[in-house]
């Protein structure tokens, strides 16, 4: 039984292994439907798609602490997912969407940020909610913070999220990065790959997509202990066998 835990979560964290992850939790209630005409071009987040794959620049590696993980950028209106303001440091935002019936029922949501572990980055994962957008400074009427008219869509259940990346290192000169970067060893090559996926917590604390890995465990610890019953089972048989036979064979030899 021990054996075939240890290998089943030996499998589950193999996987992760050759990977880094950064994960932000956090919890989500209906709130203020505030009119922000430029988040609609953002990529999103929804039940309809929970993961998403792109090709981010990390910022270089003496970018300075204080612009990092900060509040958002005052030119926000003018990024794009093609286009950085000039003020700004490379990053991505995302539009998370919980309104879909499917997740009408959880609270408290994860987003979890993956990449290779070949590349020398750290991530910086924050939460935005609309209130923290909506005031931000940009073009047109004087009324900033405007409201969708209609009663359904009075109230939502939505978040923004912002994803950074900073160099962290040098790269191995022998790696396959560093051949491709010929310029400058401090630099990489080009955007690192990321993968990013929204998802309930179920009770709570645990990953939707963790069920079924969980499941597979179970299922294993309890076969393991299946045949650990059987086998003991025919190891006491065997040992009692050997008893009687070697009880018998002494007491021929004493008569």
């Amino acid at each position: 039984m021990y054996y075939a835990f240890l290998f089943c979560s030996l499998i589950f964290f193999i996987g992760r292994a050759i990977a880094n992850t950064e994960i932000a939790n956090f919890e989500v209630g209906e709130e203020r439907n505030f009119d922000i005409w430029f988040v609609r071009e953002w990529p999103t987040l929804s039940v309809n798609q929970t993961s998403l794959e792109w090709n981010l620049t990390a910022n270089l590696l003496d970018t300075p602490k204080v612009s990092l993980n900060q509040e958002p950028c005052t030119r926000l209106y003018h990024w794009n997912p093609t286009e950085t303001p000039e003020t700004c440091i490379k990053e991505l935002w995302l539009a998370l969407d919980m309104d879909g019936e499917k997740w009408s029922s959880y609270t408290k949501y994860t987003l979890r940020l993956s990449w290779s572990a070949s590349y020398p980055v750290d991530a910086f994962v924050k939460i935005f909610d609309s209130s923290d957008i909506a005031p931000l400074p940009r073009p047109g009427p004087p009324r900033r913070l405007r409201r969708r008219h209609g009663p359904s869509q009075y109230l939502i259940r939505r978040k923004f999220a912002r994803i950074q990346l900073v160099n962290i290192g040098v790269l191995n000169p022998t790696s396959e990065l560093a051949q491709k970067s010929q310029q400058d060893p401090n630099m990489l090559p080009g955007p690192v790959p990321i993968i990013i996926r929204l998802e309930p917590l179920l009770f709570g604390v645990l990953p939707q997509s963790v069920v079924p890995t969980l499941y597979t465990i179970l299922a294993a610890v309890v076969i393991g202990v299946l045949i650990a019953r059987v086998v003991i089972r025919r190891l006491q048989d065997d040992v009692e066998d050997y008893l009687k036979a070697k009880t018998g064979g002494d007491s021929k030899k004493t008569q």
